[in-house]
């Protein structure tokens, strides 16, 4: 008997509407997603994960996710980690896409244009906080751009040891207090 009429036979023997309306669901359900009733019945071995996945389909894994999954930093740290990584801080290279802005130098030095890499790392104040946090950990590296932060964390910070969840709890509030 193939798997399809023995799940109709154990779980919708007693109510006949609710098996109607159960099979129309499922027919619908399995041609949206390419699959008709003989095959499913062809399965050998049914599996709710593999249907699961061809309804929900095929995305690439973001690369960065375990910067921000399983993180311990506060939510905020990781709140404004997330929008750094997206590049969407609120800073006036972003705001200058949809607002006429003269002024594109940085607030808080007045010496450079204000972007991403020029608040978090070019700053005299954000190289010395980054090279005192970098020294705590013990890391020796200089101090790079936004960019190179991010790839050295996803290579070097995606594992479950206490040095790699403090380094990315570190770079999550480190983000934070420099933004």
């Amino acid at each position: 008997m193939d798997s399809f009429l023995l799940y109709k036979e154990r779980y919708c023997m007693g109510n006949q509407d609710y098996s109607v309306f159960m099979d129309c669901a499922a027919k619908t359900m399995l041609e949206q997603i390419g699959l008709t009733e003989a095959d499913v019945a062809a399965m050998s071995n049914y599996s709710i994960k593999k249907v699961y996945g061809l309804c929900r389909g095929e995305f690439q894994k973001i690369p960065w996710r375990r910067l921000i999954c399983n993180n311990a930093g506060l939510p905020k740290w990781l709140f404004i980690l997330l929008l750094a990584l997206q590049r969407r801080l609120q800073i006036k290279e972003r705001i200058a896409c949809w607002a006429n802005i003269k002024d594109m130098e940085c607030v808080l030095c007045s010496k450079e244009n204000e972007d991403i890499d020029h608040i978090l790392f070019e700053r005299e104040y954000a190289k010395q906080v980054w090279s005192k946090l970098l020294f705590w950990q013990g890391i020796h590296r200089d101090v790079s751009n936004w960019q190179h932060k991010v790839t050295w964390a996803m290579e070097n910070a995606k594992g479950k040891n206490a040095e790699q969840e403090l380094y990315r709890m570190t770079l999550a509030g480190g983000v934070y207090h420099l933004w």
